[in-house]
């Protein structure tokens, strides 16, 4: 598609905490970070982020701020990375808005979005679709929309472009997992699909396609091993950490050996 999807500039409101990100392809982006915006951060992000691409909203977030958290430990990075990727969506839809089915999260503190549309690739109708999850506040994301799931108003559009009736590839910008990365040395693509649960066919078309066209390629069937009550177990167990280390805070008596033992 032709469209430009780099920063044309960015500007942050001190006052009301307000993030607005532009492209040269006429994009938007908001997002208010839940504590404000400091002045530094707001000619930080003037300054940098000028000619970046919105696209790859993460590496624009590192590359202004240095480093970036999510679920609430930086919220004007997390905040201006959610800007970067609206704005990236809207330079799509503004290209060709009678082409896009468009949605928007009405659930409180919720601002995620998504569109989808079919392409045509070489003769072959392709449906895409274009997904960001963004809690207000930067102190997200909550994940709720992410993949392939059908429901609310995403399930909607998907059923507008066909998703729900044929196979569908989910594409993420990039995978860090440290434990493969010692023998990564060149950039890969990384075809994850799990036994009994995604579309094992599909993913070998991928696998041919990638040997096909000598593209470097690693798979994994086992990556995130799912089990009955994996979720709950895991949260009683975080819990059950904090709550133990609650009960040992409670003990401390200086501040010295708060933040040697807790900082």
């Amino acid at each position: 598609m032709p469209v430009d999807t780099a920063i044309s500039n960015v500007t942050a409101d001190v006052i009301t905490g307000e993030i607005l990100v532009k492209t040269n392809g006429g994009g938007i982006g908001k997002a208010i970070p839940r504590r404000g915006i400091t002045p530094v951060k707001a000619e930080m992000m003037a300054e940098r982020a000028t000619g970046l691409d919105a696209v790859f909203s993460q590496v624009a977030a590192v590359k202004v701020f240095g480093r970036i958290y999510g679920q609430g430990v930086s919220e004007t990075a997390t905040a201006f990375q959610g800007a970067c990727a609206l704005a990236a969506l809207d330079t799509f839809i503004k290209s060709a808005p009678e082409e896009f089915k468009v949605m928007k999260e009405k659930l409180p503190n919720k601002l995620d979005t998504a569109a989808a549309t079919v392409i045509d690739m070489e003769g072959i109708p392709i449906s895409i679709m274009l997904v960001i999850n963004f809690r207000e506040g930067g102190i997200g994301p909550d994940e709720d929309y992410e993949g392939n799931t059908m429901w609310m108003e995403k399930g909607r559009i998907m059923n507008e472009v066909g998703l729900d009736r044929i196979p569908a590839v989910v594409v993420e910008s990039k995978a860090y997992v440290p434990s493969m990365a010692e023998d990564v040395d060149v950039e890969k693509i990384y075809v994850r699909a799990q036994e009994n649960i995604d579309n094992i066919d599909l993913a070998n078309c991928l696998l041919s396609a990638a040997k096909y066209n000598n593209i470097p390629y690693y798979f994994s069937n086992s990556a995130i091993p799912i089990s009955p009550g994996f979720l709950q177990k895991a949260t009683i167990e975080l819990a059950d950490k904090i709550i133990a280390l609650a009960e040992e805070l409670k003990k401390v008596g200086s501040a010295i050996d708060k933040v040697h033992n807790y900082g």
